[in-house]
């Protein structure tokens, strides 16, 4: 998944620019009542969940500022 990310906040300027905008705020992949009940890559409707998406894009966001996106994508690949 974080691959995936990458690609898509570094590929796309504007997503880029709205992900930066975010500053230093929690992200939460929300899944909420009536939709998907993830827990793992979402809150999970109760905030129980493990939110793993909204983490990996905080993650990434924090590479992106730091200019070490590099690093963290020879990291994901090491796992592969």
């Amino acid at each position: 998944m974080l691959l995936a990310l990458i690609a898509k906040f570094t590929q796309h300027e504007d997503c880029k620019a709205v992900l930066l905008a975010t500053g230093d705020k929690y992200l939460v992949e929300d899944t909420g009542k009536g939709r998907n009940d993830d827990h793992i890559w979402g809150d999970g409707s109760t905030d129980k969940g493990k939110n793993l998406l909204g983490k990996a894009i905080m993650e990434l966001r924090k590479a992106i500022r730091e200019k070490d996106v590099d690093k963290l994508e020879k990291r994901c690949r090491l796992h592969l």
